[in-house]
């Protein structure tokens, strides 16, 4: 080469280094296979079993190109004239030792698999190509692109009767694109009766909390366009196709004809939700009010496994500053949803939040089912961050679809990991991205969760009363106690008298609640009585209070109830206690 003149020896350095980067292309081929950024981030994409595609020189004969699948042990099945290449047969089980040999040949530029491909899924609704947030292809002056990819996460899933509940205006269960998703209550069948002595009569498809009873249509529109966006029926060639085309939605009610609610009917309906199996919660709704009621109702959700989706709000404002509820409660089942418009860019009405609001979704002019009443054809389109929320909402039930076994918590993980990062939402929302439902459902496959054995038990706590009390006229006596701790709850209290229980004190709204009172009244005899108390938290966990102070008396807090005639007076000693 040192003879050669400049140029030449500059062409062929050229040369050789592009020889071995083929090789080394060809041999990282048959690596490991991992699609990072794409649609399915899943390992060893499917190909033709015993298949590889191999493209050779343009100036290899035909009988240098045959030597080298000779020397490889494959056959040559087919001709691809295009390319200069062809298909190679090889044995299925040296698949990866015979694309390695046919990488090392002078005449083979490439090697790969032939890789199985698959059409994406485009539903026959006949409204689909007004749904640019599913699939744009710059419709209505937007940018190509500028979308949720639900086409490519149709290849992989279109849903499987998960449960979600759209807390809301109520639904229009009689719409033809929503009917055949809707939630059945299998514990309270239409008879006249209230089977499962929840309150509500008949309450087959959810319940309305607006006038009490079992019905939940909607007459404002809005609650069906939510519906519609997460689950109307998708390809049965009416109307238009939701996220998730086989859903199945419960319908509540806490919001009148004109969008207005209170925060107890709102916490009575995500109670209702989480009890009756829903596993995801949408909430097109807000207010700047924080309510401690709601956000129980929300953490009950939470402790149950239930993924909550809201809405950030309307206003065009920071919601890091001006929180918008319940979209801003800092629990780790909520999601807060801004909206895009169709060029993937803040929509102008959005709030906003770099701590507060965790992703976008397209909320600008969406096109969804309504009632007749609302629209004579049984669609419209709407526009805010209350249709971008369902976006979301759909593709968490896509994915627990995809993915059973998996928590509320993985669910909303890959949501929240899998979103397309975009300029315009950089320091706007937490991911800086807008919902990707396909990479969501690519994103890597949830392993089950390792049981973890709560073994903590709840933490200390003291008696207070009475104590070096001497005198009282009643046998009937108030008994108090600090109160316990447990992150997961306390679910009872017992007194104990003279090492026998007398007294138990429950839980009474479950995990996530109130805690039990820490007193109880207890109406004693005269004489020596020792008492004290346990806490239990819901996983079995036990404490025994501690007492005022150690002495003579063991663990037990002492005192002696004296009856004195006639007017049986109780008497309490003052000694020391442990």
């Amino acid at each position: 080469m040192d003879g050669l003149p400049l140029a030449a020896r500059s062409r062929a350095r050229a040369l050789i280094a592009f020889a071995v980067l083929v090789c080394l292309c060809a041999l990282a081929a048959f690596s490991s296979v991992r699609v990072s950024a794409g649609r399915a981030d899943v390992a060893d994409p499917e190909a033709v079993p015993g298949q590889l595609v191999v493209g050779f020189d343009p100036a290899a004969t035909d009988k240098q190109q045959q030597k080298a699948v000779d020397k490889a042990g494959g056959t040559i099945t087919d001709s691809l004239d295009s390319i200069d290449g062809a298909v190679v047969n090889v044995d299925p089980d040296q698949i990866d030792s015979a694309a390695q040999k046919l990488a090392k040949q002078r005449a083979v530029q490439y090697v790969e698999p032939n890789y199985i491909l698959h059409s994406s899924r485009i539903p026959n609704d006949h409204l689909f190509g007004q749904q640019w947030a599913l699939r744009n292809t710059g419709q209505f002056g937007g940018k190509a692109g500028a979308d949720i990819h639900a086409t490519d996460a149709w290849d992989l899933t279109t849903g499987a009767n998960v449960t979600v509940a759209v807390v809301d205006t109520g639904v229009d269960y009689t719409h033809g694109d929503l009917a055949p998703n809707m939630w059945t209550n299998p514990a309270d069948p239409p008879n006249g009766v209230d089977d499962d002595h929840n309150g509500f009569v008949d309450d087959t498809h959810g319940a309305d909390f607006v006038n009490d009873d079992s019905n939940p249509m909607d007459d404002a529109g809005h609650g069906s366009h939510v519906a519609g966006i997460i689950g109307a029926k998708g390809n049965n060639g009416t109307g238009v196709s939701g996220v998730d085309w086989d859903v199945k939605l419960m319908a509540l009610k806490f919001l009148d004809k004109d969008g207005n609610g209170n925060t107890a009917d709102a916490a009575n309906a995500i109670d209702y939700a989480v009890s009756h199996g829903a596993r995801v919660i949408n909430a097109s709704w807000g207010g700047p009010a924080f309510s401690q009621a709601l956000y129980q109702a929300v953490l009950r959700a939470n402790n149950a496994g239930v993924v909550f989706v809201a809405a950030a709000g309307n206003d065009s404002q920071n919601a890091d500053a001006k929180p918008d509820f319940p979209a801003a409660f800092d629990l780790p089942n909520v999601i807060s949803v801004a909206a895009t418009d169709s060029s993937d860019g803040l929509a102008d009405f959005s709030n906003y939040g770099a701590s507060s609001v965790d992703l976008a979704a397209p909320g600008d002019d969406i096109e969804s089912t309504v009632p007749k009443a609302t629209d004579s054809s049984g669609y419209a389109s709407f526009s805010g961050t209350s249709m971008a929320t369902p976006f979301v909402t759909g593709a968490v039930a896509l994915y627990l679809s995809r993915f059973p076994q998996a928590s509320g918590d993985q669910a909303r993980t890959a949501i929240l990991q899998s979103v397309d990062k975009l300029p315009s939402l950089a320091g706007k929302v937490a991911t800086g991205g807008r919902l990707d439902v396909a990479r969501a459902l690519g994103y890597a496959a949830p392993q089950p969760a390792t049981p973890t054995v709560d073994h903590t038990p709840p933490s200390p706590f003291s008696l207070l009363r009475p104590r070096n009390r001497r005198h009282v006229k009643r046998h009937s006596l108030r008994f108090t106690w600090q109160p316990a701790r447990d992150a997961s709850g306390i679910k009872l209290y017992k007194l104990y008298m003279n090492g026998r229980p007398v007294k138990t004190i429950r839980d009474k709204d479950g995990p996530g609640g109130r805690d039990p009172k820490h007193s109880v009244r207890a109406r004693l005899r005269g004489g020596r009585h020792t008492w004290f108390v346990r806490a239990w938290d819901y996983a079995g966990n036990r404490r025994t209070s501690r007492t005022f102070r150690r002495g003579r008396f063991g663990h037990s807090s002492v005192f002696f109830v004296k009856k004195s005639h006639p007017k049986r007076i109780a008497h309490i000693a003052r000694y020391p206690s442990p």
